[in-house]
């Protein structure tokens, strides 16, 4: 099965004060550490961001701005689900470093079984929509939800054939707790260094 990745990279956080796709650990960026992870299941990958010339030197396959814009992080699926060369759509946050690989062919293997229009997992009693398996069918039902300002990421999967992931399936691939985890604090960003370190030295951590 062949899938486009698509990364949301935004600029400056609120909480953070800096780009955080840029934040790095032993010279590494976010966003590199991420699209390497990425691209090691998906056949091109396309970031998403309001300023295109700070991913310049990304080794993406597209940078595209969002179609619709000021709609958060749904107009940024709809602009890489629109954009991406493939039926298929991996789609994770810039501040998401401990997706892995395994995790996304799960995801995959998932779609091919079910034929659902979207794998989404379902972690403590919540999805994680921005570590998600999307199908381009998915397109008309987020455009709606983006021309009535419905603008919650998950506003569209009651439109739509959506496949949990559960919580023991997710526990095949790795720590929930890590593959979720997302950057939003300083504190996060300590924590997520001390993980990145942990990674570098136990190559595999964090995968089961």
């Amino acid at each position: 099965m062949q899938i486009s990745g698509v990364i949301l990279a935004g600029g400056k956080s609120r909480r953070m004060q800096v780009n955080k796709a840029f934040l790095a650990e032993a010279s590494r960026p976010l966003i590199e550490i991420i699209r390497e992870k990425v691209a090691a299941v998906a056949a091109e990958v396309i970031i998403v961001t309001n300023d295109p010339t700070a991913y310049l030197e990304v080794a993406a396959d597209q940078i595209v701005t969002d179609l619709i814009p000021r709609r958060g992080p749904l107009g940024g699926i709809h602009a890489g689900v629109e954009a991406a060369s493939f039926s298929a759509i991996f789609v994770t946050a810039c501040d998401m470093p401990f997706i892995t690989p395994s995790l996304i062919n799960l995801l995959c293997q998932k779609m091919e079984e079910t034929e659902a229009e979207a794998v989404v997992p379902f972690w403590q009693e919540k999805w994680q929509p921005l570590c998600a398996l999307y199908h381009k069918s998915c397109l008309p039902a987020v455009e709606r939800c983006l021309k009535e300002a419905r603008l919650k990421v998950t506003s569209f999967y009651p439109s739509i054939r959506v496949q949990p992931l559960t919580e023991d399936e997710i526990a095949t691939v790795g720590d929930p707790q890590r593959l979720f985890f997302n950057v939003n604090r300083p504190e996060d960003w300590e924590l997520a260094r001390r993980w990145l370190r942990d990674e570098a030295i136990r190559p595999g951590k964090g995968e089961e």
